[in-house]
């Protein structure tokens, strides 16, 4: 019996061998295989909030976008973005970018943080001021 999985193995440790060469086939790649895992394990990912946490220049956040997921990077490093950061990740002050989905509820189109605090819901000395 041939393992599948083994070959998804391969595919993305070549991918990831040629990632310094060209990092967009390699990201994209993952970036496939990973919205490719979800949706096996869970079901479409259209129409669901996903959040990309560390997500760099937004790979992830754009092939959850393609497949209809409203999707947000978020990024505490600026300089991750890249040359050309994902839509919606504009540099509006100081504190990690949060880039939201064109079109979204206008309350999270595009927001930055500058709040420290890692209360979950966040506590009410130090809410998130977006803008």
């Amino acid at each position: 019996m041939k393992d599948p999985s083994l070959g998804r193995s391969l595919a993305l440790f070549r991918a990831f061998m040629r990632e310094q060469d060209d990092p967009e086939a390699c990201y994209s790649l993952l970036a496939r295989d990973a919205v490719d895992q979800v949706e096996a394990h869970d079901g479409s990912v259209a129409g669901r909030v996903v959040v990309d946490v560390g997500g760099g220049g937004g790979y992830f956040t754009e092939e959850f976008r393609q497949r209809g997921a409203y999707a947000y990077l978020f990024e505490p490093d600026l300089h991750e973005l890249g040359e050309k950061p994902p839509e919606g990740a504009g540099d509006s002050g100081p504190g990690p970018a949060i880039a939201g989905v064109p079109g979204g509820p206008p309350s999270t189109r595009s927001a930055r943080t500058s709040s420290p605090c890692t209360s979950a819901p966040p506590c009410g000395r130090c809410a998130p001021a977006t803008t």
